[in-house]
């Protein structure tokens, strides 16, 4: 499975760490990288991509369908300058992709409900 993450912040660095997507019945997913990935920061535009995925500890591969659509992300734990006052998020898209085969792709993707504080995660 892969991620990719589109944002806007504040936040002139920034390593995101985690991702957290929340169902309307209040389960909590979280989701972090588990391989490589690349990211690209400029004027505030970040751009990120896991080349692995795991959902709590255990590999996310084969789970996609498990992951109710009406999720929203509710959480970001992210490393950055902790001398920055009220980093936030004001735009997020995260998108997830699983190959099962045969040229399949399954796609999902998630994004905030508004502007959301960064949790601090050194």
């Amino acid at each position: 499975m892969r991620a990719y993450i589109d944002l806007h912040t504040n936040l002139p660095e920034l390593h995101i760490d985690y991702v957290e997507l929340q169902d309307k019945e209040g389960n909590v997913y979280n989701f972090n990288p588990n391989n490589s990935s690349s990211w690209d920061l400029e004027d505030g535009c970040l751009s990120v991509e896991w080349r692995g995925v795991d959902i709590d500890e255990d590999d996310a591969s084969g789970h996609l369908a498990e992951i109710p659509d009406d999720c929203e992300i509710c959480a970001v734990g992210a490393n950055y300058d902790l001398d920055f006052k009220d980093p936030c998020i004001v735009f997020m898209k995260f998108k997830l992709e699983e190959y099962p085969g045969d040229g399949d792709i399954i796609t999902k993707k998630f994004s905030i409900a508004d502007v959301m504080p960064v949790i601090d995660h050194t």
